[in-house]
C-alpha cells in the first residue's frame, strides 16, 4: 500500500506543478496585458499633452503675429483713412501679412501646420484681440487665407 500512496502522492503534486505552471502563466499573461493597457494609456495621455501644448504654441505665435501686424500695419492704415476703418482689401492684406508672419515664425521652429487650422486660428486671435467673438469676421467680410511660399 505505501508504494500506491507514494505514487499517488506523486502523480497528485505532478498535477499540482502543472496547475501552477498553468496558474502562473495565466497571471503573468494578465500582468502583461495590464501593463500594455497602462502603457497605451500613457502614450495616449503624452500625444494628448504634445498636441495640446502645439496648439497653444500655435495660438501664441499667431497672437505675436496678429499683435505685431496691428501695431506696423493696421494702426497707420486705420490712421490715413478717414472712416478708421480698413477696407475689405486692407483687411486681406493685413491677414496675409499676419499669415505671413506667422507661418515664417512656425516654419522656423519646425511647426507644421495646417494653412486652413493656421486661418482660422488668425481670424480667433483677431476677434479676440478686437473683442469680437472667436470665428466671427467682423463686418461680415471673412478674409481668405492666401497662398505664402
Amino acid at each position: 500500500m505505501e508504494q500506491n500512496t507514494v505514487t499517488i502522492i506523486v502523480a497528485v503534486i505532478t498535477a499540482l506543478g502543472s496547475v501552477v505552471v498553468a496558474l502562473i502563466g495565466w497571471l503573468a499573461k494578465r500582468g502583461v496585458d495590464y501593463l500594455d493597457m497602462k502603457t497605451s494609456v500613457l502614450d495616449d495621455a503624452s500625444q494628448l499633452a504634445k498636441k495640446e501644448a502645439l496648439k497653444n504654441r500655435i495660438v501664441e505665435v499667431v497672437t505675436i503675429a496678429t499683435k505685431a501686424t496691428m501695431q506696423t500695419f493696421v494702426d497707420e492704415l486705420k490712421a490715413k483713412s478717414a472712416d478708421g476703418k480698413l477696407t475689405p482689401e486692407e483687411r486681406k492684406e493685413a491677414f496675409s501679412k499676419t499669415y505671413a508672419t506667422a507661418l515664417g515664425i512656425l516654419r522656423t521652429e519646425g511647426i507644421e501646420v495646417g494653412k486652413e487650422l493656421l486661418g482660422t486660428t488668425i481670424e480667433a486671435v483677431v476677434g479676440s484681440l478686437n473683442g469680437v467673438p472667436k470665428n466671427l469676421p467682423k463686418g461680415g467680410e471673412q478674409p481668405q487665407p492666401v497662398p505664402v511660399g
